[in-house]
């Protein structure tokens, strides 16, 4: 298997879904040129399944169990902390 590492963007919502490959391996959680993005290790021939994210601001109530967490960015100036989980 031939593995490539993709980006994909995570937008400013709560929750989010995103395709990718099954097995695919969250590398990291940062900011590219000021937008939230994870790079993923994957193989991008093997089929693709939806993964959900969570998507929370320091200080927002969490309600969602079983949360892995990813990472964090700051963004605007350190002014807003977001804090992205996998469900």
């Amino acid at each position: 298997m031939k593995k490539k590492v993709y980006k994909y963007e995570i937008g400013i919502v709560d929750h989010q879904e995103i395709e990718m490959p099954f097995g695919a391996e969250i590398l990291t959680f940062q900011l590219q040129q000021g937008t939230p993005y994870i790079w993923v290790l994957l193989e991008p021939s093997i089929e693709t399944i939806v993964r959900r994210f969570r998507l929370a601001g320091t200080g927002h109530i969490i309600e969602e169990g079983g949360l892995q967490y990813i990472g964090t960015v700051k963004m605007l100036d350190e002014t807003i902390i977001y804090h992205l989980f996998e469900y």
